[in-house]
């Protein structure tokens, strides 16, 4: 074991002569050392018991005997711990380098042994002094400060006098603990730490030795700790130190001054006078207390000219708490009492009320406010009579929990207009909140409206007398609550709202909470309808944290008692709530809108759209709840039913984009919070795609998913879908007598039809990439604007070239550091200023306005590539049909006359039938005209002709060539009668669907037109409100 005295024999306790006394608190003692290492407790802690359990002292008469005991014990106790192992003592120094082991052990024995030893040494060493004192302690407990001894200077500075009184106060408390002491180590302490708090003043309160005697006198005569004098001779007597350690250092300094502070009491004049200040100020402070208004007069009579008042006269005496006679005479709630005081002005001058203040700071006024008491508007009158500059420092002068005259004015709201001119509205106290915050937060004030009203007109005025503009920032309190977080009412509201500019109504609290927020989670109606119609609020702000919005507040599961008055002010809320969230981001058309308003899982752990749509003509709004599977299965079919509309229906990232599911739907964090939000998002974009759409808004299918509470049945709308198309395929054939004819369409027709929407898909096409390149746009400044945001909110690192705040100001000494802090700092408000959700939906618009138009120019593609391409193509075919049987028919006839005859399979091939089925081909290709067809139709029906155009003559090789022809005939009369059937369907799906087109491209244009419109309108009403309000923070602080 190495250590630099070995532990052989004695450690040096028999003289108890060592080493100087230890005062830091962070040395360990051996208590924790055994605590800490129980295998040196199993070594030493019986011995030590046993020889704590035998130490007595009640035979000792003499202080030398008890000397010799107590050395006795701590040699004892040497012994036990020079016995101990190596390894043990190596392990205590591995764990404790820092500790004296010496003095550990004393420390420990003295504090085992103290009670005993203490009590047989006041038993044995009387001391007349401190019978005296110990008696004398009654009579000194109402001294003040004042009559201490101290500089008349400091008594005439009622700041530094302050400053001294809480200093007496706090050693005083440090003082007490002397009689608990058990270790003359641990009293030595104590006194120095007393000192310590009496000398800890800095700069101008820096006090000299004979100042400190005359505070250590007060706390003294405050702490009332008896046997004072023999508690310096036992810690002289039994201290681990030597003589020489106890008269230097800080122990040196703080027993001298502890000896002086005895001597000053043991002399009898010095306690004689004492007992007579304190008993001069008790003799006031009673008939204060007892309203003596006769005894007072007759007290203070003799002063009345205040030309004899003393620095240190009973009249100026004060308590530990730093209370004057005034402030006293406030807390007896008796007027009569405070005017008899008052009324000796030659005695309590302006001055004195101006400068009367408590230990904790608390004015004379700010006391009276606290009190209501009736005396306060007469202290009012008193300080108004003060020049400006001295009503200024009065009202903005803080107590100990920072606050200034503001911050009690709720108290006597009528004084505000009094005083508010000269109070600083933006000061915050303790917990951060501003006078003016505390206006607003006095809930139960009977006049609280009034009170709102005089506080906002009385702030508005100060900040334009001050020449600087009012910002939200200067009363924001600690929990990061703003003023409109903490307004209580609707109408207090809309004044605030009104009469300022620099507000941000959307501004998170650290609760993650934003003043809509906050009132829909506390149900404050008459708050959230007031907040409802300010157009700087953004309703879809969510938190950074957990992606709530005000929506998410609404307790939708709680509104099962419609006898429960909280709930039926939440469902309120709720209607509010929803009614204005349709009106700022649904379109409404013919007085009728659709809005998706929440996601929420069900029991099953379905995810759940909530539907609310409204109705013209007053009618009552109603919700409905999907699932969104059914929403899904409801776009599905939307587009089977209505097959060339502008909405699609994939399953890829446009129209129903997978990032929006959901997949563990027990566990919603904050990722997914952020994807149900975008799914909302995305759901009202489609919602009013169809809003601007006549032929998906007006149909049974919207109506029925969007307003009905039902299952959504699929077959039924195919169905009827179907029946639909039969209808419209009827009506087409049919004639004005109701007779059914052949549709047909002539070349021209179907060229004007791909003219148009070979016109109308270009047109599309251009816009397309006019979108196109707007949405890249877009997106490109909103990455860019976040990375100059970056940039601009950490100028000061890069500036710095560091990521150490603390090596910023070394690395900018070329540059004003503070300066481009508090720039930098400006700008991170402005950018967290910023309306997000109003550039989402602009972007989310152009995004599906883009899709819209590949949508329609895709259905128009295809349109003409198949139907269009597949008419012509039949075109062709069946003209090439006609020439061919042209051609044949005029080889028939030149090889033969036209009486003949022939069968095959039943059918007898003649130049009338051929002349027919050309007639069918030139009018089903519009070769021949109407009136041209009827003429050959009934010249046809006249001819007589009956012979077969390839009978043979006769010869064996001219049957089979007459057979092949007359096969060949029939083949394309059979093909053309296919082509026929497909050509007559193909016309009528051809009008169909042109139609659809036609009417789904000027539907398109309508929605083009009112989807521009409500894009813009959204990004133009967030960004200028913004705008407006960036520049109100700019100017803030500013002057002019």
């Amino acid at each position: 074991m190495i250590i630099e005295e070995a532990l052989v024999g004695n450690p040096g306790f028999e003289s108890i002569e060592n080493e100087p006394v230890v005062l830091s608190q962070s040395t360990p003692s051996f208590d924790d050392v055994v605590r800490q290492l129980p295998q040196l407790s199993t070594k030493v802690g019986e011995s030590f018991k046993k020889i704590f359990q035998v130490f007595s002292v009640k035979s000792v008469s003499t202080e030398e005997d008890l000397s010799e005991a107590f050395t006795e014990v701590m040699s004892q106790g040497s012994s036990i711990v020079n016995a101990l192992p190596d390894s043990v003592c190596n392990e205590v120094f591995i764990k404790f380098p820092d500790i004296d082991l010496r003095e550990a052990i004393f420390n420990y024995i003295e504090m085992n042994v103290y009670d005993r030893l203490w009590a047989r040494y006041l038993e044995i060493s009387p001391d007349k002094d401190d019978d005296i004192m110990n008696e004398a302690y009654s009579h000194l407990n109402n001294l003040s400060l004042s009559q201490s001894g101290l500089p008349t200077a400091w008594l005439l500075d009622p700041d530094r006098l302050t400053s001294l009184s809480r200093r007496v106060l706090l050693a005083i408390a440090e003082f007490k603990r002397l009689q608990f002491a058990s270790t003359s180590s641990e009293q030595c302490k104590i006194l120095c730490k007393t000192i310590g708090i009496l000398s800890d003043g800095g700069g101008s309160d820096a006090i000299d030795a004979d100042t400190l005697i005359s505070l250590f006198i007060m706390v003294v005569a405050h702490a009332a700790v008896t046997n004072l004098n023999r508690h310096l001779q036992y810690i002289r007597g039994f201290s681990f130190g030597d003589e020489d350690s106890l008269e230097t250092g800080l122990i040196g300094y703080a027993l001298s001054s502890f000896e002086a502070v005895l001597n000053y009491y043991n002399e009898s004049e010095n306690l004689k006078q004492m007992k007579e200040y304190s008993d001069s100020n008790k003799k006031l402070w009673d008939m204060l207390k007892a309203n003596d208004i006769d005894g007072l007069k007759h007290l203070i009579d003799p002063f009345k000219e205040g030309t004899n008042v003393a620095a240190d006269s009973f009249l100026r005496s004060r308590t530990l708490h730093g209370e004057s006679c005034l402030m006293l005479a406030l807390e007896q709630d008796n007027s009569d009492v405070f005017d008899t005081l008052m009324s000796y002005d030659n005695i309590f001058t302006l001055d004195d009320i101006l400068e009367d203040r408590t230990i904790d700071g608390l004015s004379l006024l700010s006391c009276s406010l606290q009190q209501k008491h009736p005396a306060t508007k007469q202290i009012a009158d008193i300080i108004l009579q003060a020049d400006n500059n001295e009503i200024v420092d009065y009202c903005n002068s803080l107590d100990s929990r920072g606050r200034n005259l503001g911050h009690f004015l709720f108290h006597n709201y009528k004084l505000i207009p009094m005083f508010g001119q000269y109070i600083d509205w933006r000061v915050k106290d303790s917990t951060g909140k501003t006078p003016f915050f505390t206006m607003v937060r006095c809930y139960d004030h009977p006049n609280y409206d009034e009170l709102v009203a005089l506080t906002i007109k009385s702030v508005d005025q100060w900040y334009k007398s001050q020449g600087i503009n009012f910002t939200y920032r200067d009363h924001i309190d600690s929990r990061g609550n703003t003023l409109v977080h903490a307004i209580k009412d609707g109408n207090s509201l809309k004044l605030f709202l009104d009469e300022f500019d620099c507000l941000d109504v959307n501004c998170l609290n650290s609760n993650k909470q934003t003043p809509l927020m906050q009132y829909v989670r506390y149900n404050r109606l008459s708050n959230v309808e007031t907040i409802l119609k300010d157009r700087r609020l953004d309703l879809l702000r969510s938190d950074d944290q957990y992606q709530l919005i005000a929506e998410d507040y609404i307790k939708v599961e709680r509104m099962q008692d419609p006898d429960d008055a909280s709930q039926r002010v939440n469902r309120l809320i709720m209607d509010v709530l929803d009614d204005d969230m349709n009106r700022r981001y649904s379109v409404t058309v013919n007085g009728q809108s659709c809005c998706a308003l929440r996601a929420k899982f069900d029991t099953n752990r379905e995810l759940c759209l909530y539907f609310k749509s409204y109705g013209g003509g007053g009618q009552q709004a109603t919700t409905v709840i999907h699932s969104y599977g059914n929403f899904v299965k409801f776009i599905k079919l939307l587009k089977l039913l209505h097959p060339v509309t502008y909405i699609g229906d994939d399953d890829g990232e446009v129209w129903l984009p997978s990032y929006t599911l959901i997949d563990d739907q027990a566990n919603v964090n904050y990722s997914k919070k952020l994807r149900m939000n975008r799914l909302l998002l995305h759901t009202n974009m489609l919602l009013t795609c169809i809003r601007l759409n006549p032929s998906l808004r007006d149909s049974e299918l919207c109506r029925d998913f969007l307003s009905v509470q039902k299952p959504l049945d699929e077959m039924y709308y195919v169905k009827k879908k179907q029946s639909e198309n039969e209808s419209a395929r009827r009506k087409i054939t049919e004639d004005g007598l109701g007779n059914i004819r052949v549709y047909l369409l002539r070349p021209e027709d179907v060229g004007n039809y791909r003219t148009f929407l070979k016109f109308s898909g270009s047109e599309l096409s251009k816009l397309m990439k006019s979108l196109d390149r707007l949405y890249r746009m877009v997106s490109f400044v909103e990455i860019k604007y976040a990375d100059l945001g970056y940039v601009e909110d950490n100028l000061e690192y890069f500036a710095a070239d560091t990521i150490k705040r603390e090596e910023i100001s070394g690395k900018l000494d070329c540059l004003p550091y503070e300066r481009l802090e508090e720039v930098c700092e400006r700008m991170r408000e402005i950018h967290g200023l910023e309306n997000v959700s109003c550039k989402e939906i602009f972007c989310e618009s152009i995004m599906i306005l883009r899709e819209c138009v590949g949508e329609l120019t895709g259905c128009i593609s295809k349109f003409i590539q198949t139907k269009i391409s597949r008419w012509w193509k039949l075109y062709g075919e069946i003209k090439e049909v006609g020439d061919e049987l042209v051609r044949i028919l005029k080889a028939a006839r030149r090889a033969k006359g036209s009486n003949d005859k022939g069968v095959i399979n039943g059918t007898s091939i003649t130049s009338s039938s051929i002349d027919q089925i050309l007639l069918e081909i030139g009018t089903l290709i519009g070769s021949i005209d109407d009136s041209s067809a009827k003429e050959l139709e009934a010249k046809i029906s006249t001819s007589s002709d009956s012979g077969d155009l390839f009978e043979g003559s006769g010869g064996y090789l001219s049957g089979i060539i007459e057979k092949r022809r007359r096969d060949y005939t029939m083949n394309l009369i059979e093909g053309f009668r296919r082509q026929k059937n497909e050509m007559i369907n193909l016309n009528l799906d051809l009008k169909k669907e042109y139609e659809d087109l036609c009417i789904e491209i000027s539907n398109f244009y309508e929605f083009r037109e009112g989807f521009i419109k409500y894009a813009f309108r959204q990004l133009a009403k967030g960004e200028l409100e913004v705008l407006r309000l960036q520049k109100e923070v700019m100017m803030a602080g500013r002057k002019g």
